[in-house]
């Protein structure tokens, strides 16, 4: 094990302090908004790089191509919405919770695609977009749907994917349970993230639909 000394911690802390202090600088939350079509245009966003949605009801978003990309976008317990993602975000990662019936239209290049205790998504890649580029992990989401322009289309869903989990020892539905969905061969698939202590890079585990072990 490597020991830190007290003037290495203490500008681990100084140099995490001031990065938050940037990420904060650089924040703008969209809180409240409903039953409106909204365009978040540099002048929405402030020239803020760091966008949260909160709280929006019956209510579409457009992210458009701007001249300048955003870092960071979560979206946070909408209801009823739909959102187009047409602008890149630098780190090429979104994150999605405690959202429900609402849609996100991919147009612009994702990576990573993180959805969480959420229920009845949508997530559609537009004409154009490779959904094979996107890892989308996903933890207690009910009737998380996948769709490409071209008509492939699958279901993912902790409580059924958990029951089909080939070799799943745990008794329940887990809302922790990772699990992730990509796409190869013309084809959506889901596994399960299985991770263990220290592990950097994660396990997966095949789910199978003919392993199914017990029906809840």
């Amino acid at each position: 094990m490597v020991k830190i000394n007290k003037e290495t911690k203490k500008l681990i802390e100084k140099n995490a302090i001031e990065a938050n202090r940037r990420v904060n600088e650089e924040k703008v939350d969209i809180f409240g908004y409903s039953k409106g079509d909204y365009v978040l245009d540099e002048e929405l966003l402030q020239n803020k790089k760091v966008v949260t949605i909160k709280g929006a009801v019956d209510a579409s978003f457009t992210v458009p191509k701007m001249k300048y990309r955003l870092i960071k976008l979560i979206i946070e317990g909408c209801e009823n919405c739909v959102f187009n993602l047409e602008h890149s975000i630098i780190t090429q990662h979104l994150e999605v919770s405690h959202c429900s019936s609402s849609t996100f239209n991919i147009e612009a290049k994702l990576q990573t695609l993180q959805v969480d205790l959420s229920n009845d998504i949508h997530i559609s890649f537009g004409k154009g977009q490779a959904p094979s580029d996107t890892r989308v992990f996903h933890a207690g989401v009910r009737s998380l749907r996948f769709s490409t322009a071209e008509g492939q289309a699958h279901v993912a869903d902790y409580v059924k994917d958990y029951n089909i989990v080939k070799g799943l020892e745990a008794k329940e539905p887990n809302e922790e349970m990772q699990f992730v969905t990509t796409f190869s061969d013309s084809k959506f698939s889901t596994v399960r993230v299985a991770r263990e202590d220290g592990d950097i890079i994660p396990q997966t585990v095949k789910v199978n639909d003919t392993a199914i072990k017990k029906e809840i």
